[in-house]
């Protein structure tokens, strides 16, 4: 089970490693879209100012990471920064209000990245403008995957990872894949719709053990 670039990682992990996998779930799963600058370029011709100016923000952050890693503020800190994401992250924690404190999970955020920043270095070497992939699963690679391994695709409908890939990857596997649209749930559909995304785990891995 992976998600966003967890995702990336658990699907190169089973194309070097298929018989140590029975089963993927790909929650959002990064580094699948194939990059296509000419289609960037048209879209953004033809959208709103509103969402120029969010792709200029997102080219900004991504000239970002290819010279820092993403949290390099965190390890810079000295602890402060698990009081800074109380107000810089309040759309995680919120996320989980009602269910867990909002100081735990900012502690979580800084503990699990003050350390060697090992999965950020590879996201920023993998990483290309505007959050693709320079070395996308589909079209080919994919088709590498091992026939036994069946792929489970989950994805919020108001995401910024799109659902494209997924279906691409139906149509070259058949019936090896399944996609998973998971109503009003943005990127974290795992804390967003909980229910809908511990149902449908729980289905998935019901199944293997069957």
């Amino acid at each position: 089970l992976g998600h966003s670039f967890g995702g990336f990682i658990a699907t190169n992990y089973a194309l070097k490693f298929p018989d140590r996998v029975v089963k993927l779930i790909l929650a959002e799963p990064w580094g699948y879209a194939t990059p296509s600058p000419t289609r960037l370029s048209r879209n953004f011709r033809n959208r709103s100012v509103k969402y120029r100016m969010f792709i200029l923000l997102v080219s900004m952050v991504t000239l970002y990471l290819r010279i820092f890693q993403p949290f390099t503020f965190i390890r810079w800190s000295f602890g402060f920064a698990k009081y800074l994401l109380l107000f810089t992250r309040r759309d995680l924690t919120a996320l989980f209000r009602g269910v867990v404190d909002p100081k735990a999970i900012c502690e979580y955020i800084y503990y699990f990245n003050c350390n060697y920043p090992s999965g950020e270095m590879a996201f920023s070497k993998l990483h290309i403008p505007f959050g693709q992939c320079s070395y996308s699963l589909l079209p080919d690679r994919i088709l590498l995957l091992h026939s036994s391994i069946p792929l489970h695709f989950l994805y919020g409908t108001n995401s910024w990872i799109r659902s494209d890939a997924g279906y691409s990857c139906k149509y070259l596997l058949a019936n090896t894949v399944t996609v998973e649209l998971i109503e009003d749930a943005n990127h974290h559909i795992y804390a967003e719709k909980s229910g809908k995304f511990n149902h449908l785990i729980c289905e998935y891995v019901n199944k293997f053990v069957d």
